[in-house]
């Protein structure tokens, strides 16, 4: 068992070394300089049994023992050499007593060995010759080695597995001390002939390996050299496998410092191209903030402006419509001012209409009837505000009086006044109905006073006429004043009316 796992351990060892000689890393002349592997068959011859001397003539016999006793027994069974087991002997026992030492007696054996019979088979004394073939390289499990860095492993794995203090070291010096034993029993070698064989070639691939790692074998140990091995294994203890190899664990160290070397230098420019990219991320992103900045004072900058811009704008605006509702106000004064108050406007302005519409009875008529209608619904629902206004653009108000001349004047005398409003569709009744003007309780100077709010500026605004209608209960003069205008206006309508019907 041990040999059987000596021997494929060797195996490895010359599969190794088949690598490391045919690498193609070797120059020509490099590998010429490395010695090869036997190929042909190992013949080793095993030794015939050692025959033991013939046995010392017996000396005299001085005196003769009666009886032998059982220590003379055992030196004559520890006497031989192991030789009575390869041949029959007789033997006598002879005690010699040596009369200065009575108290001492000499015991003494003889053996005489007899010559073997004719016809019997003694142990053959011719050698016995074997043939094996030799351990051939597993290439299929170890090619030729293509890179440095295997070579350089496989070596100093064989180195390792060779040094002298190593486990194969010492089993390979076992199986070389029972190469040299004999059986004491057959005296023939401790190794049957098979065993023997595979043994010295073990032996032989171990000290070609030992001589090319400069493995030595031990002077002590009675060693068989080379001189009996197969003419083809190579004897000389020159050694350039170790010089060559040496110098390629050199370069492959060389080389591994260079990548070292190269691998921190390449780590050094990554950390710095990395602290460059960092510091230059930092740099840009202090500027991109510094920029943010910047940016942000400007939008707030720019935003400031344009507030102030459309502030000033809307001032601006404001201030143009001031000036042109002032100026509209004015104007409108002074055509307030401009017509007549009262029953004798109303008159007068009844009288207008009739000679502008002189050439067109209808259109007379319809324009009295309008009025008529609209003072009679006043007077009888004088809290509805919605007879007391009227849209002055509204089509149906525009055709039968507006386009009229003394139509509105006619209004204004009966206690009228414009005034602009929101627009309906956008504002509630009490928007509309909210009292903005200056009309004094029904004077005749009523004028609309701009609204300085600043959301009615985008509100559309519509022009109207409107019929306040004093408060009752804190000024009944003038809510009598004011029905009775009303009230008088209808009955100048009312015969207005009448005298046209009398006309058809």
């Amino acid at each position: 068992m041990e040999l059987r796992k000596t021997e494929e351990t060797i195996q490895d060892l010359v599969s190794r070394y088949e690598s490391i000689r045919q690498s193609t890393l070797w120059t020509p002349n490099q590998a010429r300089l490395l010695l090869l592997l036997p190929s042909e068959s190992f013949t080793f011859i095993t030794p015939p049994p050692a025959i033991p001397p013939p046995p010392p003539p017996p000396p005299p016999i001085k005196a003769e023992a009666d009886t032998i006793t059982d220590s003379v027994t055992d030196n004559a069974e520890s006497s031989g050499d192991g030789g009575d087991h390869c041949c029959p002997s007789t033997g006598t026992t002879n005690v010699i007593i040596d009369d200065t030492s009575p108290a001492i007696a000499t015991t003494t054996t003889t053996t005489n060995i007899a010559a073997p019979a004719p016809n019997s088979n003694p142990i053959s004394s011719e050698p016995i010759v074997s043939t094996i073939p030799p351990l051939l390289p597993d290439t299929s499990k170890w090619p030729p080695i293509t890179d440095l860095e295997t070579l350089v492993t496989t070596v100093q794995f064989i180195e390792q597995t060779l040094r002298d203090d190593g486990e194969l070291v010492q089993t390979m010096n076992r199986f070389r001390f029972k190469l040299e034993q004999v059986d004491p029993v057959t005296n023939r070698p401790r190794y049957g002939p098979n065993s023997y064989a595979r043994v010295r070639r073990m032996l032989a691939y171990f000290d070609f390996l030992s001589q090319q790692n400069h493995h030595h074998p031990n002077n002590n140990m009675n060693r068989k050299t080379t001189d009996d091995l197969h003419p083809s294994m190579p004897t000389t203890t020159t050694s350039y496998y170790k010089t060559l190899t040496q110098d390629m664990v050199q370069l492959f160290q060389q080389q591994q410092a260079l990548r070292q070397q190269q691998t921190a230098r390449e780590e050094q420019i990554r950390w710095e191209e990395q602290h460059r990219q960092q510091q230059q991320k930092q740099e840009e992103e202090a500027r991109e903030r510094a920029l943010a900045e910047i940016q942000a004072k400007q939008r707030v900058a720019e935003q400031a402006a344009e507030a102030e811009r459309l502030r000033r704008q809307a001032e601006a605006a404001r201030q143009r419509r001031q000036e042109q509702e002032e100026a509209r106000r004015q104007a409108e004064q002074r055509y307030l001012d401009s017509i007549k108050k009262g029953v004798d406007g109303v008159q007068h302005y009844v009288n207008v209409i009739k000679e502008s519409t002189s050439n067109d009875l209808a259109a007379q008529k319809k324009a009295f009837q309008s009025l008529f209608t609209l003072f009679d619904q006043i007077l009888k629902h004088p809290e509805e505000t919605n007879f007391r206004k009227i849209r002055k653009n509204h089509p149906v108000f525009h055709q039968d009086i507006g386009r009229h001349k003394g139509g509105i004047e006619l209004l204004i005398a009966a206690g009228f006044r414009p005034k602009l409003l929101p627009d309906v569709s956008t504002h509630t009744q009490n928007d509309i109905d909210h009292d903005n003007d200056d009309d004094n309780n029904g004077s005749t100077t009523a004028t609309t006073t701009p609204s300085t709010d600043s959301s009615m500026d985008a509100v559309p605004m519509i022009a109207c006429l409107i019929s306040k209608e004093p408060n009752l209960e804190t000024d009944m003069d003038g809510w009598s004043q004011w029905y009775d205008l009303k009230k008088a206006t209808l009955e100048i309508l009312q015969k207005e009316v009448g005298n046209n019907n009398n006309q058809r």
